[in-house]
């Protein structure tokens, strides 16, 4: 089920080498059926891997999905929510908390990690489960409930392209209009 690389994947590293720093690695794409052993470990899909060399956080997120995120991506999620929060409401102990609830990984040389008990327990998955490339990070789903995620989305998401004519040659060719002549 992984995609060979194409004319999408010159776009994903333009994007990921843009200015501002944010993306360090190619935005996380696809989705992949996996199987957690009993003990919780599972095996990264090979275009996940590269982006988790020096390791990631796992966290349970919205009480949907187990979160896996870069240890660059972990910290300017802290970083963006840190700005959003009101100082009166305590915002040190929401940083610890985030900390606190979440669980240092690193993939072996196999890309391997182990899914504690506990995370997979509060989101359902149970064996087999679903890897969803979200851009900064991949979400673990238990299969029924990515499936009704994704129809929802799905849907809307159908509409929204329904209405799309694509982007604008000019913003393609990065052209300049004093420089066409």
């Amino acid at each position: 089920m992984e995609a060979q690389g194409g004319s999408g994947e010159v776009v994903a590293q333009a994007a990921a080498t843009r200015s501002r720093g944010t993306v360090r690695h190619l935005p996380f794409a696809d989705q992949f059926a996996l199987k957690a052993e009993p003990s919780g470990r599972i095996v990264l899909p090979s275009t996940f891997r590269a982006a988790f060399a020096a390791g990631g956080y796992l966290r349970v997120h919205q009480n949907e999905f187990v979160g896996l995120w870069t240890v660059h991506d972990f910290a300017r999620m802290d970083r963006d929510l840190l700005a959003r929060r009101q100082p009166s409401l305590s915002a040190n102990r929401a940083r610890q908390m985030l900390y606190a609830t979440a669980k240092a990984v690193r993939p072996d040389s196999q890309g391997r990690i182990i899914v504690p008990d506990d995370l997979r327990t509060r989101v359902g998955i149970d064996g087999d489960l679903v890897a969803v490339g979200a851009i900064d990070r991949v979400e673990l789903w238990a299969p029924e409930r990515w499936a009704a995620a994704a129809a929802d989305v799905e849907a809307m998401l159908e509409l929204e392209l329904s209405t799309y004519a694509g982007p604008d040659p000019d913003d393609l060719l990065d052209l300049d209009p004093d420089d066409v002549s």
